[in-house]
Parts: structure tokens; sequence; C-alpha cells
């Protein structure tokens, strides 16, 4: 069960993110328990109930770490592609760098991406080497990325299918 998202508000992420150490903490600790027991005596009930579960309490954070990266993770490469305005082409690259090509008169021929996600909202940054042109572009939730937009160079570019 996936408890900690990237849109959950940042109050109740904090005390579920301490849940999770404190949990991860206690699995640490009945797992060091149970091993210990184990090494000075055979087998018995209360120690393999320590064992199986500090397991479980690890697992749980785990794969809740994991969940949390994997959400990143697909969202980040949301945005890669190719993208056409009426006389440039932007091409985002998944190694966080883009560039425009074409016969426009811009300013801006390249640069760096990044996808941030937050509690409240997850954006990508697109900024161009110069810093003349940036932009920040909305959330992953709605699906694929269809249009980017540099307001400062008056440029609108459309995915390409």
């Amino acid at each position: 069960m996936q408890i900690i998202r990237p849109d959950m508000l940042p109050l109740i992420a904090g005390f579920i993110i301490l849940f999770l150490f404190l949990v991860g903490i206690i699995g640490m600790i009945l797992l060091y328990s149970g091993l210990n027991t184990f090494k000075q005596n055979k087998l018995s009930a209360p120690m393999i109930g320590k064992i199986v579960l500090g397991c479980l309490c690890l697992g749980f954070v785990i794969f809740n770490w994991i969940g949390y990266n994997s959400i990143f993770s697909q969202n980040e490469k949301l945005i890669a592609g190719e993208y056409i305005c009426s006389n440039a082409k932007l091409t985002i690259n998944p190694d966080y760098t883009w560039r425009i090509t074409g016969d426009n008169e811009s300013s801006c021929k390249r640069g760096k991406w990044e996808y941030v996600m937050s509690e409240d909202w997850c954006y990508w940054n697109i900024e161009s080497e110069n810093m003349k042109c940036r932009t920040q572009i909305g959330t992953p939730k709605e699906g694929d990325l269809k249009t980017i937009i540099f307001k400062e160079q008056n440029l609108t570019f459309e995915r390409i299918k």
C-alpha cells in the first residue's frame, strides 16, 4: 500500500514521513534483536516473530520509498520528445538538455530542464543557458505534455506525434 504520494499536503506528508521513519527504526531494532537471539539460541516463536515483524516493517518503508521514486521517474520522462513551432523545432532530451533548431531569431538556442515534484504541484522548469528563456510547465497528472510556451520569446511549441 503506497501511503506517501507527491501530491499530498506538506503537513500530512511530514507526519507520514516521520511515521515511516519510526516504523523503519522499529523494524531495524526488531530484526537486529531477532538475529542476535537466533545466534545465541535455537529457534523459538518470539525470535521468529521478531524477525518476521522486523522484515515486514522494513519492507513497508522500502516499498513506499521505491513507489515514490517510481512515480518521480515516470513523470520525469513525460517531457522528453520533439515539439514544433511555425519556424523552429524544440528537442527535449532525456539527459536534461534541450535545443531549438530552425530559422527562428530567438536568443534561446539550448538549455537545461528539471522535473520538480513538490507536495502541492508537480512541474518542469525549463531554462536557457543565457537565462533569457524560462518557463514552468504544469502538472503531469494531465498526461503527456502537449504544449510548451516561452512567453519572453513569444514561442509556442506543439508536441510532434
